[in-house]
């Protein structure tokens, strides 16, 4: 039930978005809004579709930029995620496991990069989220964040205080996918086309269907939050809003698949002048970070894989997701798309594509296909993985026909073949590592490193600056009299008696030791 929150959320929403825009701000920098959803497949979610009816994803493509071929970093949710916060694949920083982003301990953010929040807060945005997230974020990273329906009203006092502070804000609304116990209120046409590798009979259909449940569901959300930021007069001119999909459908016996409806996401922009248009061109979610960072004038001075969505001068060659290890099962998948071309490289040919205990529970006889031996659906069916597949989508969007021994698609093959061993070096992938060695690698050691205990100076201007040697850092402070830790962004002025207390944290360390300096006096 955890995306009751978010409609718990909806009349406290309101509130924090009218203080927002009764604020002056700073003038220069827009407010940026995401609005994502946990498994939502842009094959099932898409303006005008037939199989259910979608009103206010309708009027919200009506303002915005709709990019049609969108696609998720990853299969899985939490890499995706990952992916997302980063701005750079998973797979280049050990996020591509399912549940290597929950716990951390694989997972390590190279050199200097932060978590896209720990940008928007350095560059002086407030930080508001709505929902849970699965990734470990630094704490209080969040300067205001609902992640219960339960605390809302015992904080929202306190923390409209603080939204209605004259600065720019980074909302983030996160949807998770609702149980299937949750969707029957949604209704679904009969006549859904079953993807290829699904049986024809009334278990498959359900699971389908229950696709599409989640596309009305995201819809009904998507027109309850888009009223409230239209209510609020003058917001949506001074706002860059995304909405998108943090990763697609999600096969219960396959979850691991790289087809379209698994890994094409929705994904529209409102720009302050709501423009709409309808964007073609392939784009990744690798893009919303560094497009997020040029509109707030965040300037790094490091590298992303990503593109800005609104250069229209700039389009990738090609796209890449990654599916990994999901929870207990194992796998290294990768997908390129390129033109009308998917090209998909299986590495783990020694492994089924289901997983085994869903093979032991015979999952494939009651809801994936049985095939004509000549048909791409029988290697689901009878486990056997080529190493690669090839498919032209213009033709058939269906991912039915393997063209990887097609004589007239040789040229095609290698080309795809070549591009993605190329991304596998230039992205530095370690999918090909066992989780061991890649942890020794990245920890540059067999035992998880400790991040460096933060260093304190005073300033010439009587204030305390923090700092840590470990590089890409970041620091939490105290002072003695709070129990909460603040998320450290500038000097803190200095008061006689002052005790301060400080540790450095970083994704995939251990937390330094707290270190606690009492100064006799402000000067």
């Amino acid at each position: 039930m955890r995306y009751l929150v978010i409609i718990s959320a909806f009349f406290l929403l309101s509130f924090c978005i009218a203080s927002i825009a009764c604020g002056q701000g700073k003038a220069s920098l827009p407010h940026i809004i995401w609005i994502s959803f946990e498994e939502l497949s842009g094959v099932t979610f898409r303006p005008g579709d037939s199989i259910i009816k979608t009103p206010a994803l309708n009027r919200v493509v009506k303002q915005s930029l709709w990019f049609e071929n969108a696609y998720a970093m990853a299969a899985a949710a939490i890499p995706s995620q990952a992916g997302i916060q980063s701005g750079l694949y998973p797979t280049t920083f050990g996020a591509m496991h399912q549940s290597s982003g929950n716990g951390g301990e694989n997972a390590v953010l190279p050199g200097k990069h932060h978590w896209l929040v720990e940008e928007m807060r350095m560059k002086g945005y407030f930080t508001m989220q709505f929902g849970q997230h699965s990734l470990k974020l630094p704490p209080s990273i969040w300067q205001m964040s609902y992640n219960d329906s339960r605390f809302l009203t015992d904080t929202l006092s306190y923390q409209l205080k603080r939204v209605a502070a004259q600065t720019p804000v980074f909302l983030h609304i996160r949807l998770a996918a609702p149980t299937n116990e949750a969707l029957g209120k949604y209704a679904v046409s009969d006549k859904v086309r079953l993807p290829h590798y699904f049986a024809d009979n009334a278990e498959a259909k359900q699971e389908w269907q229950n696709a599409y449940r989640r596309a009305a569901f995201a819809n009904e959300q998507l027109g309850k939050i888009w009223e409230i930021l239209e209510k609020q007069q003058g917001l949506l001119s001074k706002s860059y809003v995304f909405v998108f999909g943090e990763n697609g459908f999600r096969c219960s016996c396959a979850p691991q698949l790289l087809y379209e409806e698994n890994i094409r996401v929705p994904l529209l922009v409102r720009t302050p002048e709501g423009k709409a248009a309808h964007v073609k061109k392939i784009v990744s979610l690798a893009d919303l970070m560094p497009t997020t960072l040029a509109i707030a004038k965040v300037n790094t001075g490091l590298s992303f894989p990503g593109l800005h969505l609104i250069n229209s001068k700039q389009a990738h060659t090609a796209v890449v997701t990654s599916s990994d290890r999901i929870n207990e099962h194992p796998d290294r998948i990768r997908a390129v798309r390129s033109g009308s071309l998917k090209y998909i490289r299986n590495f783990r040919k020694d492994l089924p594509f289901i997983p085994y205990h869903l093979l032991q529970e015979n999952c494939s006889h009651r809801l994936l296909a049985e095939a004509a031996p000549n048909s791409s659906i029988v290697l689901l069916t009878k486990s056997i993985k080529p190493i690669e597949e090839l498919y032209d989508l213009s033709k058939d969007p269906w991912e039915q026909q393997n063209l990887a021994n097609h004589p007239d698609y040789q040229n095609d093959l290698q080309r795809m073949r070549n591009y993605c061993d190329h991304w596998v070096n230039a992205t530095g992938d370690l999918g090909g590592l066992t989780e061991a060695a890649m942890r020794a690698m990245l920890w540059k050691s067999t035992s998880q490193p400790v991040s460096q205990e933060p260093h304190f100076a005073k300033t010439k201007d009587n204030k305390i600056s923090i700092s840590s040697p470990t590089e890409g850092a970041a620091i939490l402070y105290r002072l003695d009299w709070e129990n909460e830790w603040h998320y450290y962004t500038r000097p803190i002025t200095l008061q006689p008696g002052m005790t301060i207390s400080a540790k450095s944290v970083k994704h995939g360390l251990r937390e330094s030791k707290e270190i606690t300096v009492k100064f006799s006096s402000g000067r």
